[in-house]
């Protein structure tokens, strides 16, 4: 399944790159990672954090024991990582805005395609 930093990543790719479609359509997030630190650096610290607090936020998620024994503790960390992943959004939104990228309209698309990929394993 594509992760939402896979997605981001692809997205602000097409925006740096829009001649270049045959690499953003990369699975690699490395490879779309690198070529996006050629252009703005900026932009690759923070998907790189965005990746990274995904995968912490998906590991909580699927963590039963945690939350059967220390549900307060779940719910804390959980709530403390995706308040770090919306404090990373709003930094993407600002250099996207700079960059004269509609940063929202990106998130709303890759918010689309999750949800389409959710409804798929239902």
């Amino acid at each position: 399944m594509k992760t939402t930093s896979l997605l981001l990543a692809r997205k602000i790719h097409d925006q740096l790159y829009p001649e270049n479609e045959i690499q953003s359509k990369s699975d690699d997030f490395a490879v779309l990672l690198r070529n996006i630190s050629l252009k703005n650096p900026d932009f690759t610290n923070l998907l790189s954090d965005y990746q990274s607090i995904e995968q912490q936020i998906s590991f909580f998620r699927k963590d039963k024991e945690m939350l059967i024994k220390f549900p307060d503790i779940w719910k804390f960390q959980l709530n403390l990582e995706e308040n770090k992943l919306k404090e990373i959004k709003q930094k993407l939104i600002a250099i996207g805005t700079e960059n004269k990228f509609d940063m929202p309209a990106i998130f709303d698309s890759i918010d689309q395609e999750t949800n389409k990929l959710t409804d798929l394993f239902k």
